[in-house]
């Protein structure tokens, strides 16, 4: 699951559509089936705060409380990909952009 920040600030920059608690009852609801959550979690987004950073933190360590078994992906360093409403928001703000796609491609 791409539940990306501990923030309702920057899940709601992101238009992620979700709420914390409804990632918090998603990692509930699978461990109460026996289904392995994975999520994946990103920081360094434009307008992100040291705040916002804290609070994704805090959210990783509360879903590793409800299953230590979760698979926690990241936190990544937020990437804007082109023709996003991101990515045009980064080039406003100066962000160093990749000229072609391959360039989001690390290994």
């Amino acid at each position: 699951m791409g539940l990306e920040s501990g923030s309702q600030r920057i899940l709601d920059l992101l238009d992620k559509g979700i709420t914390i608690q409804e990632s918090i009852e998603a990692v509930k609801s699978l461990t109460k089936h026996g289904i392995l959550a994975s999520a994946s979690f990103m920081m360094g987004m434009p307008e992100e705060k040291p705040a916002d950073i804290i609070k994704t933190l805090k959210l990783i360590f509360r879903l590793y409380k409800i299953n230590p078994e979760i698979d926690i992906i990241g936190p990544l360093i937020f990437r804007p990909y082109p023709a996003s409403k991101l990515f045009l928001k980064c080039q406003k703000i100066g962000f160093l952009i990749a000229g072609y796609l391959k360039e989001y491609i690390y290994v």
